[in-house]
């Protein structure tokens, strides 16, 4: 945190708190400085370096598992921000483990991030986004007040900005898929504090998930003729589609199963053949070793195509199983869409995932409350049949004259 206080200030609110760790970054006049405290009995941190810029930190939780933190005070001065950015890919140049960088940037990365004052100066800017650029660096959002800076008094001198927030790698992103950055409201400074959790919120409840059909399973020999024996056209669509589904999950539980697990178990079996020495190695075993290749490559296809899915990228290379960058992409994607806190009627922001879902249930019973019930049980019998003319039209290929008509 940027602190503009003496560490003689620090050291008392140190000796006051119950934390035993902690590094000083002395402020120059009144600007910068950089406090770190941290519980020792729960983590382990080793200074890398201290700069008047930031703190670079190794920390080693109780479970042996390491990351790197950085905490940021960027300097006002611009030609200063910009030697911190060339600084920072030196240092990422040698990192190779999570490391979560956060605090005040002094920068902001797109024009809804600053209301009032100066237009925005994309120029300005454009260090900083190209910094994030070159390192490879993941905003991870936050739930709050859009800005965390402001000053002015008056709505003609009220300036506001996102100048803090906290950037991670992608090895960040992996290890805490649900990391929660919070605004809390500005109270004695004019920066907001940031509040990081790294492992969100307790999950929701997946009781109430909503099935959605996996496009791996069509990669399974057997589901094609699965879904021929269990579809019944005999009862109304949105029953025999609410049926249908019930009966995927059943079949993906029994018979599927999970792929993850299943590509483990295989590597390990392929694996524990290929350790057999030469001179007991058989027929047989060559035979099935080659069969569970086969099913690796087929359980590999799977899981691409089931990233790739929950990615929603609109592109794939064919033969080029990057499974690495669709995981990547889908957990982005998830944290983007993720809803992490909503305004009540009173205007005060609610985190805890019960109120979250009090507020919107709430929210959409008054919205799409029906004056009259609709049913949709003879779905159906609104749609007229095709007649075998015009089934007939929709099989046959395109012809040079219906492109024509179509495109002038």
């Amino acid at each position: 945190m940027e602190t503009r206080v003496a560490s003689s200030r620090a050291k008392l609110v140190h000796s006051n708190s119950s934390l035993r760790g902690r590094h000083i970054v002395e402020a120059e006049g009144f600007s910068g400085g950089i406090w770190i405290f941290w519980n020792s009995d729960l983590i382990h941190v080793t200074i890398i370096k201290s700069h008047a810029q930031f703190i670079h930190a190794r920390v080693k939780q109780r479970d042996d598992a390491e990351w790197l933190f950085m905490a940021i005070y960027a300097s006002p001065n611009r030609q200063k921000r910009i030697e911190l950015w060339d600084e920072l890919k030196e240092l990422a140049a040698g990192v190779n483990q999570p490391w979560l960088l956060a605090g005040d940037f002094n920068s902001i990365a797109s024009m809804n991030e600053k209301c009032g004052g100066a237009p925005f100066d994309h120029n300005s800017t454009a260090p900083f986004r190209n910094a994030i650029n070159d390192l490879r660096l993941i905003d991870f959002g936050f739930v709050g007040l859009p800005f965390t800076w402001a000053r002015g008094n008056t709505p003609q001198t009220r300036i506001q900005c996102r100048l803090d927030r906290t950037l991670g790698n992608i090895e960040a992103r992996h290890q805490w898929p649900e990391c929660l950055v919070q605004h809390l409201p500005r109270l004695n400074s004019d920066h907001a504090p940031l509040l990081i959790r790294l492992d969100g919120n307790p999950p929701p409840d997946h009781a109430l998930r909503p099935f959605r059909f996996q496009a791996a399973w069509l990669q399974h020999p057997k589901f094609n003729a699965f879904i021929l024996e269990n579809w019944n056209g005999n009862t109304p669509i949105t029953e025999a589609l609410e049926l249908m589904g019930k009966q995927c999950l059943t079949w993906n539980k029994s018979l599927f199963g999970n792929i993850f697990a299943r590509k483990k178990r295989l590597e390990a079996r392929i694996g524990g053949i290929q350790r057999i020495p030469r001179y007991q190695f058989t027929q047989g075993l060559w035979k099935l070793e080659q069969k569970l290749k086969e099913q690796l490559d087929l359980t590999l296809q799977q899981e691409e195509t089931l990233w790739f899915q929950k990615s929603r990228e609109k592109w794939i290379v064919q033969g080029d199983r990057n499974t690495k960058y669709f995981h990547s992409t889908t957990l982005v994607r998830r944290k983007r869409n993720k809803i992490e806190g909503l305004k009540n009627e009173m205007g005060t922001w609610i985190t805890e995932p019960t109120d979250l879902k009090n507020i919107a249930v709430g929210y959409f019973q008054k919205l799409f409350t029906p004056e009259r019930e609709m049913h949709s049980n003879n779905l159906r019998s609104s749609f007229p049949d095709l007649l075998e003319h015009e089934k007939e039209a929709l099989r046959r290929d395109f012809t040079r004259e219906d492109i024509r008509t179509a495109l002038f």
